[in-house]
Order: C-alpha cells, then structure tokens, then sequence
C-alpha cells in the first residue's frame, strides 16, 4: 500500500513538473493567433453564434427552472410529493430524502 502511495505521489509530481513546462512553453495569445488564421470567415461566425446562443440559453434557463416550479405548484404535484414524504418520513429533516429526488426527476425530465 505504501508503495502504491509512492508511486502515486511520484506520478503526481511528474505531471505538475511537465505542466510547468509545459505552461512557460505554451502561449494563448499565439495559439489564438493561429487558430484564428487557420478557419474561415464563416466557420469564426458559426462559433460567435454557437457561443452567443450558449449565452442566451444561460439567461433563460433560471426562467424556465421558475416556470417549472411555479407549475408543479399550481397543479398540486408539489403539494402530494410532500403529503407523500410526511406519510413515509415522520421526522422533518428525513421528508427531503423522499421530496427532493422526486422534484429532481420530474424537472430534470421535463427540462
């Protein structure tokens, strides 16, 4: 067991020296450069779509997250998934062990 603790630390070692290396090799600014030289004008455009649709779909998703909620609300779901986990777990604390993995499902599925 030690030495497999050894040799892991070795390893470990290793990769940190050789990413040190590495890194002083390594410059972004001229990996850009010549990326940017290497694709087309319309593949640059594709990209700043995909990344600025990435963006928007960040901004909305916390809105549809509320919507969700707000839904399961109204239609009572979230009400018997807690009379559900209050008939199963009598203390409080255990009622999130059954409540939360059925809201995690249900949302994640419908997302």
């Amino acid at each position: 067991m030690r030495k497999i603790f050894q040799l892991t630390l070795i390893s470990i070692m290793a990769a940190l020296l050789a990413n040190s290396v590495l890194a002083d090799q390594f410059d972004p600014q001229e990996a850009t450069i010549a990326y940017l030289e290497v694709i087309t004008q319309e593949e640059q455009t594709n990209t700043n779509g995909y990344v600025d649709t990435g963006y928007g779909l960040m901004l909305l998703e916390p809105l549809v997250e509320i919507a969700i909620a707000f839904l399961l609300l109204q239609l009572g779901l979230s009400r018997k998934w807690r009379d559900l986990a209050e008939r199963l777990m009598k203390r409080k604390f255990l009622q999130a062990f059954v409540y939360v993995p059925i809201y995690l499902v249900v949302t994640t599925l419908i997302l």
